[in-house]
């Protein structure tokens, strides 16, 4: 319940977040409908790629065990991981615009958009 409910909620404030940053901001205005439903999306998927890990292997784990569920939950743990450091750096890149904050704020985008296609499509395989 609680993984769906968190991922579900994050998902919304994600789509908040894209459809104002369309709309051109002051600072302070980007700070809270930009950032703040990015950081709270972040949240919660922690949230939930943390339940998700500890409702199948039962405590916290980062690297997955032999078993394709295992894998399934902690590659999407490391997507949710991911996210939150891309949106960490979006908040530096917000405050102190530097070339390689926004670039690597893209890469950890990225990088989770990436990792949670691949546990998706690991689900594939899953019976």
């Amino acid at each position: 319940f609680w993984v769906t409910t968190t991922q579900l909620v994050g998902t919304l404030c994600f789509n908040f977040n894209t459809f104002d940053s369309f709309i051109s901001h002051t600072m302070e205005e980007n700070l809270l409908a930009v950032w703040l439903p990015d950081i709270l999306g972040s949240i919660l998927f922690l949230i939930s790629g943390f339940s998700g890990v500890v409702e199948f292997n039962h405590r916290i784990i980062f690297w997955p065990g032999r078993s394709l569920q295992s894998s399934l939950t902690v590659i999407g743990l490391w997507g949710c991981l991911l996210f939150m450091g891309s949106a960490i750096l979006a908040l530096m890149a917000i405050l102190l615009p530097t070339s390689e904050s926004i670039r690597f704020s893209l890469l950890l985008t990225g990088a989770g958009g990436l990792a949670f296609l691949s546990s998706s499509l690991l689900m594939l395989f899953e019976r």
